[in-house]
């Protein structure tokens, strides 16, 4: 709506001064036009570097999602590696646990064989 009225008061600025000087009225034409083709042009780049920063901001989501991927994988790959480390450790543990109470058993009924 507002650009409609400034559009009207436009036209008519111009053919009010196109009445009293036809040199002036068409200057003003070819002005308004040369700034509409300006306001065009000016309207074409944002739109264009609008795209740029959209393709931009889509290329790093696409590798940050990328690396997140690799780097779960690689987590998860560690993940069970460890696990079996965990194990093989609580086997060892488990052994050195029996032999330490064997041990120690066998000391405490050498000495009441001794005695």
């Amino acid at each position: 709506m507002r650009q409609e009225l400034h559009a009207q008061a436009f036209d008519e600025v111009i053919r009010q001064v196109a009445i009293d000087c036809v040199e002036r009225g068409r200057y003003l034409v070819w002005r308004l036009v040369d700034m509409i083709v300006s306001i065009a042009q000016l309207l074409l780049r944002v739109r264009d570097q609008s795209k740029m920063t959209i393709a931009a901001y889509q290329t790093l989501y696409n590798s940050s999602v990328i690396f997140a991927i690799k780097k779960q994988v690689q987590a998860d790959q560690g993940k069970a590696e460890r696990e079996r480390t965990i194990e093989e450790l609580q086997k060892k543990k488990k052994i050195l646990q029996n032999k330490a109470y064997y041990t120690l058993h066998r000391n405490s009924s050498d000495l009441c064989n001794f005695n």
